[in-house]
């Protein structure tokens, strides 16, 4: 999953933290070591966005079982004076279906996304 944040408003932000990207039955994949997981949210660091800057987070997510699994990324951020803000991305649903006669044969997978 790629998640794209731009600064639209006319001063610095200061990110905090993403909530919603990590539901029950689903775990961050290994690998995404820059990332920091705290209960059910990500730590952004910090990471400060200047006016009209980007920053882009990529997060790998491995299911436990199969299910639809509903994601709702809602980012936190702090303002110039000190502000705390959100903004909440559009929820989208992960489908994990059991794994066909190709994957009965070959053993056991989890079902990993991006």
């Amino acid at each position: 999953m790629n998640l794209d944040m731009v600064n639209v408003g006319k001063t610095p932000a200061t990110l905090v933290k993403l909530e919603g990207v990590v539901p029950e039955g689903l775990d961050i994949e290994e690998g995404n070591g820059y990332l920091r997981r705290v209960g059910a949210c990500v730590e952004l660091k910090g990471k400060r966005l200047e006016y009209m800057s980007s920053h882009g987070v990529r997060i790998v997510l491995r299911a436990r079982h199969k299910g639809t699994f509903e994601v709702k990324p809602k980012v936190l951020f702090v303002d110039e004076k000190g502000v705390l803000g959100s903004f909440e991305f559009q929820p989208t649903d992960l489908v994990v279906k059991e794994l066909g006669i190709s994957g009965w044969l070959k053993g056991p997978r989890s079902a990993t996304y991006s």
